[in-house]
């Protein structure tokens, strides 16, 4: 998925809530937000749809992000097993 239009109905609320509570996160200062929503959802959300996310507010390359979003989960501190998945 590379787009917002590609998403689906619940993670297209979820990137725009994003961008409510975050103002500017989608539009070209995205780096910025970038890992601090790494940090904060990584552990709420599946791979998947934590990468579809950060694609749709980003705009970088599915598997960069997958990448980072598999490498922050492996080299967090906390495991993830108690964590409720999106």
């Amino acid at each position: 998925m590379s787009n917002k239009s590609e998403l689906t109905p619940y993670l297209l609320g979820f990137v725009e809530a994003l961008e409510i509570v975050f103002p500017g996160c989608g539009d070209g200062d995205s780096d910025f937000f970038y890992d601090p929503l790494l940090e904060l959802l990584h552990r709420k959300m599946s791979y998947r749809n934590l990468t579809d996310v950060l694609v749709a507010l980003t705009g970088k390359p599915y598997g960069v992000v997958m990448n980072d979003v598999l490498h922050y989960a492996e080299n967090s501190s906390e495991t993830s097993e108690d964590s409720a998945y999106l």
